[in-house]
């Protein structure tokens, strides 16, 4: 063997050698060892040796990747592929080491970043030049970094967002960071100041020596430091804190100072005021201490466990007076005794304790308690809770307001009004007294009697009351000691009703207690009923001594005061005008019920010759040969005649209304129609006056709900008004509108006006104003009715006048109603055969002019003067209807009307009733088919005889 082949064989072992140790290293290194080769004909590079790492870093077996053609596309991600065959083409050319980080696509799709180092181990001529490369893992480092960077980044925009001026400063004091506060503050950006020393910035050389001095401190001690200063700029001050905070190297070693100049030139400024407030507060609570002594409510302060804080003096003497335990003088913790008084269910909870226990506010309640001389006061205690920031109770404020002496005054004032009331409800003489004595027990007194002086002279006991029912049998035996004469010293209703003094005793006096063991009878009573206290109020009205209330306190142990006393006079003053006004009340419906039957009787003397002339005159109307100048005085009496009889009918109808007994008989009614109707009514008068009478009326219906007599009766009176008191041919103006849901009616006159001071007299009763013409003159009833019949149908009425001679305005205003769907009926006339009348008539004149009208209408027609004519010309004559009067001398008109009807087995198919009196309202049981007031209106008369 040769030296030649010796050496070969030596290397060839050495070689070998080598590569295993090489293969054992291979899995030690903690990256990727590769080895590429260059394809120039294809210009790409070839994996020819992959280590083993890659499996367990990308999860690629080595012989996966080793030889690969399309390594790249497997490996890198297409933004990459470019930069890394830059980078290995220039590791090939240039010789020189190559690095570069890229992304590479794991087995598993996941992206890692790797740090790739490659080296060319031939010349750039060999044929197949080589590269030797390292691959790390630093996708750990990678996500690191990034966090780093977003950390730096927030750190960035939380100090360039912060309103802090935040920089950082090296040992040379010279600025290394600075946020954008700085722009806002000293007008520099932080990129003007960033690596300039605190001595190049600009400030002050005063404020440059302490900030200096403060970071060298900072620096020399490696703790905080602090303080305050102020910059003037050139709008304001503004005050500033400043702070510098070392920072630590890793060995410890104060490297730098981060500064912070917090703006607190608001908080400065709170500082100022919050101590200005202090001040305040201090005097406040000076000045509250100055309005709880003056306060005359109680108030206390208490803490969470009822301890007394602070109280004002009233409050102190108010809880003193009370009957309650207490632990201590500054512990309410113990509610006070409170009274319960009759009736209550449900104890009453002291406000206090209510507030401590719940934490809630408690309004103002009155509270009865007890104090601790065994009288009961009244007071008003609410309660609030007090609580501090975050809502923790810390105690409770009360306020407590004594009512005692009000509650006492409410009383009184509450039995006056109560005793007032029903005082005026009763106008009976013996109810009236006996109201007192219910309402006084047990409110006032145990026990009350009242007794009345009669007109004899003697006392009479009309009212008794005790506050035990079982005790009010035994007051009627009772005969006080007061009323007996021979008393040592009078006492009660004598000496009252001699003196017309009040007598009042809080206890028995000693010489009444004498006479009474003396009359053991009535000592006995008394004892029973219990006397302790004592008040006898006269009752006096027009200086007449009526009689006297006796209010006694008894079981119940309560005593009279002064106060008590004028309570009492004023129940008696009250009284006595009760039992003047009961009895004037008497006298004037004694009077008035005279009245009226007079007015009846005048009435129905008044109305009887009217309807024997009013049928006359329609009998001389009627007659065709009557020559002219005969009818001429016939009409002028016709005019006339009606004319009184309307007087006369506004005086019953003034006399009915006021006493309340007139009926509307209410129907759906256009208003227009029923003007038009008084203006025709009063159209002759009118024309003998020669007056313009102007009507305008709205097109559209003014529906009313209405009597259309009352209101006829409205507007003619109104009209004569005008007429009357209108100068000849004056002017009317009648109007008619819709005015806000009413029917607005004005009828307007250029008379002689009414003077201003007699305006508010216009609808008096039996009022005649200025006008002194006594042809114009009436009764002065018809406003006043008017008034009262506007009213009826919820009207108004009102009168203008601008004085005299200036004209009068009168304004009706009604509620307009929707109309009835229901059409009118109207009763057909002259459709049915004649009849044969029976007239029954007292007054003969009366009989025969209605007969002669009846007989020129077509019936057969026969008198009777009696009740005894009648039934005998009813039976003779067998009449089908009958029109008689009901005032007869020997009978009623009532019963002989029934009478007749039964007398005629049917026959009789009509029965009208006439008479100057009013008819009876309500009657259902009348046996009239129709009823007429006298003078009767004949054109009715005619249609209820022919239809």
């Amino acid at each position: 063997m040769s030296i030649l082949d010796n050496d070969y064989e030596d290397s060839h072992d050495s070689f070998q050698s080598n590569l295993r140790e090489f293969d054992h290293l291979l899995p030690l290194l903690p990256g990727i060892l590769f080895q590429l080769e260059y394809d120039r004909d294809k210009d790409r590079f070839v994996p020819r040796l992959i280590g083993d790492r890659a499996e367990d870093i990308l999860g690629y077996a080595p012989g996966f990747l080793t030889g690969a053609e399309n390594l790249a596309q497997t490996l890198l991600f297409s933004d990459d592929q470019a930069n890394l065959y830059e980078a290995l083409k220039a590791a090939l050319t240039s010789r020189e080491p190559q690095t570069m980080r890229c992304r590479m696509r794991a087995a598993s799709g996941e992206a890692r970043w790797m740090e790739l180092r490659v080296v060319a181990m031939d010349e750039p001529s060999a044929q197949k030049p080589r590269l030797l490369g390292f691959s790390f893992d630093i996708t750990e480092q990678r996500l690191n970094e990034e966090a780093l960077r977003a950390r730096e980044a927030n750190a960035r925009a939380i100090a360039d967002n912060s309103p802090d001026l935040i920089v950082r400063v090296d040992r040379n004091l010279r600025i290394k960071f600075a946020n954008k506060s700085h722009e806002k503050l000293i007008n520099r950006s932080p990129s003007d100041i960033l690596n300039k020393t605190i001595f190049e910035v600009g400030m002050t050389p005063e404020m440059t020596a302490i900030i200096s001095d403060h970071c060298l401190a900072a620096f020399d001690t490696g703790k905080p430091v602090q303080f305050e200063h102020s910059i003037d700029l050139p709008e304001e001050r503004r005050f500033l804190e400043f702070r510098a905070i070392p920072e630590f190297d890793a060995d410890g070693q104060c490297h730098t100072l981060l500064c912070i100049t917090r703006d607190i030139t608001s908080v400065h400024l709170a500082r100022l005021e919050q101590e200005r407030l202090t001040e305040v507060l201090i005097q406040e609570r000076q000045r509250l201490n100055v309005v709880l002594r003056q306060m005359p409510a109680g108030v206390l302060i208490l803490d969470t466990n009822g301890r007394l804080e602070m109280a004002n003096e009233v409050a102190r003497n108010q809880l003193n007076s009370l009957r309650c335990t207490r632990a201590s003088e500054s512990d309410i913790s113990l509610a006070p005794d409170i009274r319960v008084e009759d009736g209550q269910d449900v104890p009453v909870i002291w406000p206090i304790t209510e507030a401590l226990e719940t934490g809630q506010f408690v309004r103002s309640r009155e509270v009865p308690v007890w104090r601790q001389d065994g009288t009961y006061a009244w007071l008003r205690v609410g309660a609030s809770p007090v609580r501090d920031r975050d809502g923790r109770l810390v105690g409770v404020v009360s306020v407590i307001h004594d009512l005692t002496d009000l509650k006492q005054v409410e009383r009184s004032q509450r039995f006056l009004a109560e005793a007032g009331v029903r005082l005026a409800e009763s106008l009976d003489r013996e109810e009236t007294l006996s109201v007192i004595a219910r309402l006084a027990v047990p409110q006032f007194a145990d026990w009350c009697t009242v007794d009345v002086v009669d007109p004899n002279g003697s006392f009479r006991r009309v009212a008794a009351c005790h506050a035990v029912d079982s005790l009010n049998q035994v007051m009627q035996n009772i005969t006080p000691a007061h009323s007996v004469e021979g008393t040592p010293q009078p006492y009660g209703l004598r000496s009252v009703a001699a003196s017309g003094r009040t007598q009042w005793f809080v206890e028995p006096p000693d010489d009444l207690v004498d006479y009474l063991e003396h009359h053991r009878d009535q000592l006995a009573l008394i004892e029973t009923l219990g006397l302790q206290s004592y008040i006898c109020a006269p009752m006096i009205s027009r200086d007449r001594v009526l009689g006297s209330i006796s209010f006694v306190m008894g079981h119940s142990g309560r005593r009279f005061t002064m106060r008590d006393v004028t309570l009492a006079e004023e129940i008696a003053r009250r009284a006595a005008q009760a039992l003047d006004n009961a009895q004037l009340h008497g006298e004037v419906l004694r009077a008035d019920r005279i009245k009226q039957e007079f007015l009846a009787a005048l009435g129905h003397e008044l109305r009887n010759p009217l309807a024997a002339i009013t049928a006359g005159i329609l009998n001389l109307q009627l007659d065709e040969e009557l020559d002219a100048q005969a009818r001429k005085t016939v009409d002028a009496l016709d005019r006339q005649t009606r004319h009184v009889a309307r007087i006369l009918d506004e005086l019953m109808d003034t006399s009915r209304v006021t006493m309340g007994r007139a009926r509307l008989k209410k129907a759906d009614l256009d208003l227009r129609d029923i003007i038009r109707g008084a203006i025709e009514m009063m159209s002759h008068q009118a024309k003998v006056a020669e007056h313009n009478i102007t009507v305008t009326m709205c097109e559209e219906s003014l529906n009313v709900l209405g009597d259309e007599i009352r209101l006829r009766q409205v507007f003619a009176n109104l009209l004569d008004n005008a007429i009357k008191y209108t100068p000849a041919a004056g002017r009317i103006c009648v109007t008619a509108v819709r005015e806000d849901g009413e029917a607005v009616v004005r009828i307007q006159d250029n008379g002689i006006g009414i003077p201003v001071e007699e305006m508010g007299s216009v609808f008096d009763l039996f009022a005649q104003g200025h006008n002194t013409d006594l042809s114009h003159a009436g009764l002065g009833v018809g406003l006043p009715l008017t008034k009262t019949l506007v009213e009826a149908h919820n009207g108004t009425v009102r009168v203008f006048s601008e004085g005299v001679d200036r004209g009068t305005e009168v304004v009706v205003r009604l509620p307009l109603s929707e109309p009835s769907q229901v059409a009118e009926t109207i009763e057909p006339y002259g459709v049915s055969a004649k009849r044969r009348v029976l007239v029954v008539d007292d007054n003969a004149d009366t009989a025969d002019a209605i007969q002669d009208l009846l007989r020129h209408w077509g019936h057969e027609v026969r008198t009777a003067n009696t009740g005894a004519e009648a039934e005998l010309a009813a039976a003779e004559f067998h009449p089908t209807a009958v029109v008689m009067d009901i005032g007869l001398p020997d009978t009623d008109g009532r019963v002989l009307a029934a009478k007749l009807r039964v007398m005629g087995n049917g026959t009789v198919e009509r029965i009208i009733g006439m008479s100057g009196y009013d008819p009876q309202d309500g009657d259902k049981n009348s046996p009239f088919d129709a009823y007429l007031i006298k003078p009767a209106p004949y054109d009715r008369l005619r249609r209820l005889l022919e239809t």
